[in-house]
């Protein structure tokens, strides 16, 4: 919508420098859109196999996981389905 024109962007640089402040930097910026997601959608984890490029002070509430740590967190907390028959 924006590229269309539909709608325009308006913001100064205070909104930057907050949105900056609370974030900070990544060691690569290139990351900071994922770390953006999980963190507005209030998520629980962000499993990713860059775990260097999460700083744990910039994660506020978000836990950096591998994808094999995330795997075995899973399989100790969440229990088998029991089938009746």
């Amino acid at each position: 919508m924006v590229s269309s024109g539909e709608l325009s962007l308006c913001f100064d640089a205070r909104i930057l420098a907050e949105y900056e402040a609370v974030l900070g930097s990544l060691p690569d910026p290139d990351d900071k859109p994922f770390l953006e997601v999980a963190i507005a959608a209030h998520a629980e984890f962000l499993v990713t196999g860059n775990r260097i490029h999460f700083p744990s002070d910039r994660c506020q509430n978000v836990t950096v996981l591998s994808p094999g740590e995330f795997l075995a967190f899973y399989k100790n907390t969440v229990t088998a389905p029991v089938l009746s028959l």
